[in-house]
């Protein structure tokens, strides 16, 4: 049976989920995931440009592919983007029968990386740019590269309110704009 790249995408995802590939880790190359799993490495090449589109991974010109902290938030229906997780959830939960977890102890490992994620604080960052492009483009960037959720907001907008924008978390009492 041929592996397709979204196939290759979802198991990739689940070694994310799992831990086998840490946040900001260097994934292997295509050519080392083909030899590893017998499949082609232009699908594997599809399949990381396909996490790097929805924001798992950022692929760096003679660098590698490297595991971002947490995805960037997309678009999309929250029905979708719940359709997909429980297909990638489903994976994990057999990936987890399959090494011999029992129930309970699959529920403490979901527990723990549950909270890890959902009880930390998220920073809050804005960049402050003169341009409404450049500040949309280059805040989408940062998100990429940090991880985090990156706010855009214009030079004149901070300084005709600057009270407005320390609420919205890009500037702190004593910082000037």
């Amino acid at each position: 049976m041929r592996t397709t790249a979204h196939e290759l995408e979802k198991a990739i995802l689940v070694r994310i989920a799992a831990g086998t590939y840490a946040p900001n880790s260097r994934l292997p190359t295509c050519e080392q995931l083909a030899a590893e799993l017998g499949v082609n490495k232009n699908t594997v090449s599809k399949a990381y440009r396909a996490l790097a589109g929805r924001g798992f991974v950022r692929t760096s010109a003679g660098r590698g592919t490297f595991v971002l902290m947490r995805p960037v938030k997309s678009v999309q229906d929250p029905s979708v983007a719940l359709a997909e997780l429980s297909s990638l959830l489903a994976l994990v939960v057999q990936e987890a029968k399959l090494a011999g977890l029992g129930r309970e102890q699959f529920q403490e490992v979901v527990d723990q990386i549950t909270a890890r994620y959902y009880d930390r604080a998220t920073p809050r960052v804005g960049f402050v740019e003169c341009n409404r492009l450049d500040a949309s483009t280059l805040s989408r960037d940062l998100q990429v590269a940090l991880g985090v959720p990156v706010e855009p907001l214009l030079i004149e907008d901070v300084l005709a309110a600057p009270s407005r924008a320390r609420r919205r978390g890009a500037l702190r009492p004593g910082n000037r704009a």
